[in-house]
């Protein structure tokens, strides 16, 4: 029992233990999700606040010159967006793969990393976003099931740098067996509201090297 112990941490242990790791190895980073996670908390209070009454006052109708040029401003603002979640994510990936490692990257080089990966993590979140959808479509628990196959899938990516799909299901695949623990790590994060992103990423700092070792140690032929 002592040895099945050691092998097998529980799914706090994991959590705390990951946690722990990411603080040591990464101290400005742990800060950094911190501060990402306290900021979105105030942006979800805002939605509690009563909106303010509107004047009465109907706005002039706009031109259609002033349609085009609001549609092609936005449109910019959102993509400038889009791209700019991309590049942070990639930077976060691969920090965090660095930190099950116990390295720590320079935020000149997650960048450089996350710039050169941009397009692959585009298609990657692209893939994963229609497999969620597909299995909401089906029922609520097999969307939940499909979105915890692919919370590693970004850490796959700078590891074994494959392509879009098949980092997918390579994600899939590490990941099939380990739901429950994702499902507990998502559920901690949750609650711990105040520290929700220093949870979730410092999770799968030892979530992720420990799901892939057992996938490889059960994939390897049994002795005579």
């Amino acid at each position: 029992m002592a040895n099945k112990s050691t092998t097998s941490p529980s799914k706090l242990e994991l959590i705390q233990n990951g946690v722990k790791k990411l603080y040591k190895v990464n101290k400005k980073l742990s800060i950094i999700l911190i501060v990402l996670s306290v900021l979105s908390l105030l942006g979800n209070m805002e939605s509690f606040y009563p909106a303010e009454p509107s004047s009465g006052e109907s706005a002039p109708p706009w031109s259609n010159g002033e349609i085009i040029a609001a549609v092609v401003i936005i449109t910019i603002i959102i993509f400038a967006f889009i791209a700019v979640a991309i590049i942070i994510e990639g930077m976060i990936s691969y920090a965090i793969y660095q930190a099950t490692k116990d390295k720590k990257p320079s935020i000149s080089e997650a960048f450089e990393q996350a710039q050169d990966k941009f397009w692959t993590i585009l298609w990657l979140n692209t893939i994963i976003f229609f497999r969620i959808l597909g299995g909401l479509l089906l029922l609520i628990v097999p969307g939940i099931r499909a979105g915890l196959r692919y919370t590693i899938a970004p850490i796959v990516l700078f590891d074994e740098n494959l392509p879009a799909k098949e980092t997918a299901n390579r994600s899939r695949d590490i990941a099939k067996n380990n739901l429950n623990s994702l499902l507990v790590m998502n559920l901690v994060s949750s609650v711990l509201f105040p520290i929700s992103y220093l949870v979730y990423y410092g999770s799968l700092v030892t979530m992720y090297p420990y799901f892939k070792g057992k996938l490889v140690s059960s994939s390897k032929p049994k002795s005579q």
